[in-house]
């Protein structure tokens, strides 16, 4: 994961938690979706966006103490955007 980021930075931990957000948003769609079928593909997929929204929203949480030192409009949508939603409870209910 740490690859592709600069350091610990706001953007990084931003970055994280709109991936994670839009892994959870595609899992939500595609468990509501009646036309795609429910065999082995598709809770395969389920189960690679569900993997990907907790690794990101994960990453995301180590990072959101860098966000509560600053004092930016980046670092402000950071702690919004953490305390809006956590992929790993809210998705378990769906299941």
């Amino acid at each position: 994961m740490r690859n592709g980021f600069n350091g610990n930075s706001c953007e990084d931990c931003a970055a994280l938690l709109v991936l994670a957000l839009g892994a959870a948003s595609e899992l939500i769609k595609v468990v509501h979706s009646s036309v795609e079928p429910r065999g082995f593909e598709s809770r395969q997929h389920q189960s690679e966006l569900m993997t990907m929204a907790t690794v990101c929203f994960d990453e995301a949480m180590k990072l959101l103490s860098v966000a509560y030192m600053k004092i930016s409009t980046i670092s402000t949508q950071c702690v919004f955007l953490a305390a809006s939603v956590k992929p790993t409870v809210c998705l378990q209910e769906i299941f």
